[in-house]
């Protein structure tokens, strides 16, 4: 089978399931449109290169679209776009308007903001005001258009489930969970808290800084890591000497470094509800809830009794595993694809 996943790669999940699929013996390609930054991977198939040029980038999409995307017997879109998208009118999504007429199967992957403010009372979260800035009318209609187009159509987080009613669960995909070392938090010395933010506003930055500084002011020996615009090795190598990694404090669901941290046995604080561990259909993470009115209180006690650290994260890399080996998610993506493509013989 030949499989293409374009056309970008929010937090590597469509490189990592790539990875999936090409050790489960298929054909499969990544392709990004849109320059990487540090911490996200481009597709080995690179159409966003900046030494291109504006014109030379959208040659090299147009000479793709026209040569090879025709090759392939999968498609599966990231993010709400497409190869050849140009604004809300007609220009938009045109590769999947003629992967369509051509009988080609789709697929799609919401992964976050693109679908968010589309849930039933827009979107909840206290950044999206000043980060999505986000028109509701005209990206409910681009997501209404990819969703008939689609075959199948998956979201990454529970909380979009409402805005996807009948989207599938897959959770974010990471490789090479199983494989990663664990590195045991440290029980005595200064406890040193990692938080790594792709955005300040959407992660509630700030107020994970005032906790920290509060506590530092009180004689508490914290050594405070924040990572950014850093190399991904490089973020993972800062990881894996944190005592406890704070993901972010107002997002209602953990993200992609939550599971990287859980990975190395790391002890995580971020914020959830019960509401979406109960959409996820899944055991409840181990993780410890926060919000920026507990982070600070949470943080003390785990100062306090640092002897919890080392079950903490032994019980997150056991939930890490289980939940998001891009290797077992290939493995599902690639039974759907194949009912699609036996469905329409």
């Amino acid at each position: 089978m030949k499989i293409l996943h374009p056309p970008l790669n929010d937090a590597d999940v469509a490189f990592n399931l790539v990875r999936g699929l090409r050790a489960l013996g298929q054909e499969a390609d990544l392709a990004t449109t849109a320059p990487s930054n540090p911490l996200i991977m481009t597709g080995n198939i690179d159409l966003s290169s900046p030494s291109k040029g504006k014109l030379g980038r959208q040659y090299a999409k147009w000479r793709f679209s026209r040569n090879e995307l025709v090759n392939y017997n999968i498609v599966h879109y990231h993010s709400g776009h497409s190869i050849l998208d140009y604004g809300n009118g007609i220009f938009r999504l045109m590769d999947m308007k003629q992967l369509t007429a051509r009988g080609v199967p789709l697929f799609a992957t919401f992964h976050g903001c693109e679908v968010r403010d589309l849930q039933p009372g827009g979107c909840p979260h206290p950044c999206a005001s000043t980060v999505c800035r986000i028109d509701s009318q005209k990206q409910r209609e681009r997501i209404e258009e990819i969703r008939r187009r689609v075959a199948r159509c998956y979201v990454t987080t529970p909380d979009l489930l409402p805005a996807v009613p009948e989207a599938k669960l897959m959770p974010q995909s990471l490789w090479g969970l199983e494989e990663r070392k664990p590195v045991p938090p440290k029980t005595s010395g200064p406890l040193r808290i990692v938080h790594a933010p792709s955005n300040r506003a959407t992660k509630g930055t700030e107020a994970v800084i005032r906790a920290v500084e509060s506590l530092q002011a009180e004689g508490l020996d914290i050594d405070f890591v924040l990572v950014e615009n850093t190399p991904h090795d490089q973020a993972l190598e800062i990881l894996q000497t944190a005592d406890v990694v704070i993901d972010h404090v107002q997002i209602d669901w953990y993200c992609v470094v939550s599971i990287e941290a859980a990975a190395f046995g790391k002890p995580v604080l971020v914020s959830f509800t019960q509401e979406n561990v109960r959409r996820s259909n899944q055991e409840s993470p181990p993780f410890l809830a926060v919000t920026k009115d507990t982070l600070k209180e949470k943080i003390r006690a785990l100062y306090e009794d640092r002897a919890v650290l080392l079950e903490l994260g032994r019980r997150n890399r056991v939930f890490a595993i289980k939940h998001h080996s891009a290797f077992e998610h290939a493995k599902r993506l690639l039974a759907d694809y194949q009912e699609v493509l036996d469905a329409r013989v």
